[in-house]
């Protein structure tokens, strides 16, 4: 029996799940702690071993991100995967390499479509029918990440500070961002912003910016339009150059933003429709750890995409019966 250990880390998170060949979710786990990156080994580690639990399988594959998962099953496989009493066969560790935008195709059972990610950070990842990629953005908050959690968030306060200024400039952002961030004037405002804040300090504020364009606040609606704008930017650019413009492909909008906001997703799929009418959009809010899984174990399983499928649907009926959690 073969077992798979899917890893998600993040910026801010690290998301694992231990999942049987078949298809069984047998543990899973999301580590998040202030001021430690969802992508250093603590994180790994104590997010894996919850999710492994007491099981300590002979034959088990590590699907993460990238190589480094090899350096750390290597260095830290006793953390992971302690011995057992009176073991005498050496246990079978394999390491595979996947993608955000590769396990976002893979959960829907597809091989090339575009990918569109806005959370903390954006980008636009595309595939097509040739093998042909491209992959723009996610720069960062300085160099780029259009149309991303930050980009909506630091609007969000820009807007905040100014709506004093003048009727037209009036939102409802100012009491509740500055509540948010435990501020009470502009000066105050100044100062913070000054500081070497962590990027999700103001990712975090797109949340409220999202939550006042739905009570109705013009100011939070278009603050919300221009980012769905900018990332379709990105989007375009991808289209393009890859030449997927006449024929039907998939998008898939993931990450907390398009997830969160219907105002931003609806202005998303308006301007997909304009630039390539035969593109079908659709959302994934199945946490992306579920992708990652699919994406190594379609690779080790030999499956066809009927097959992939239906590991994909297997998997997520699995995750939800195991959490509890309502099925997206």
């Amino acid at each position: 029996m073969k077992y798979f250990l899917a890893i998600d880390s993040g910026g801010t998170k690290c998301e694992s799940v231990f999942i049987s060949e078949e298809g069984k979710v047998l543990g899973f786990s999301r580590f998040q702690e202030r001021n430690v990156s969802g992508r250093s080994e603590k994180a790994v580690i104590n997010s894996a071993r919850k999710a492994l639990g007491s099981e300590s399988p002979d034959d088990v594959y590590i699907i993460g991100f990238s190589a480094k998962y090899k350096k750390l099953a290597e260095n830290s496989g006793s953390k992971l995967f302690p011995d057992k009493p009176g073991q005498k066969s050496r246990r079978s560790i394999s390491v595979i390499a996947t993608n955000e935008s590769r396990a976002e195709l893979a959960i829907h059972g597809l091989q090339h479509g575009i990918v569109l990610l806005s959370g903390t950070g954006s980008f636009v990842h595309g595939r097509n029918k040739n093998g042909d990629e491209r992959h723009f953005d996610g720069f960062g908050p300085i160099l780029g990440d259009e149309g991303g959690g930050y980009y909506i968030g630091s609007r969000g306060l820009r807007a905040a500070i100014r709506s004093n200024w003048h009727q037209r400039r009036e939102t409802s952002l100012r009491d509740k961002v500055f509540a948010h961030l435990g501020i009470s004037t502009v000066s105050e405002a100044v100062v913070m912003s000054l500081t070497q804040l962590d990027r999700t300090v103001f990712a975090s504020l797109s949340k409220i910016v999202n939550d006042e364009a739905e009570k109705g606040d013009r100011i939070s609606i278009e603050i919300l339009r221009e980012a769905a704008a900018a990332i379709c930017e990105t989007l375009f650019d991808v289209i393009m150059t890859l030449g997927m413009k006449e024929d039907k492909y998939v998008l898939i909008g993931t990450g907390g933003v398009v997830s969160s906001s219907n105002i931003y997703w609806k202005e998303v799929v308006n301007n997909v429709k304009m630039m390539a009418p035969n593109i079908e959009c659709r959302i994934e809010k199945r946490p992306p750890v579920l992708g990652v899984a699919v994406s190594g174990m379609r690779d080790i399983l030999c499956l066809d995409e009927s097959g992939t499928i239906e590991l994909a649907s297997k998997i997520s009926e699995s995750y939800y019966k195991f959490t509890g959690k309502e099925n997206a």
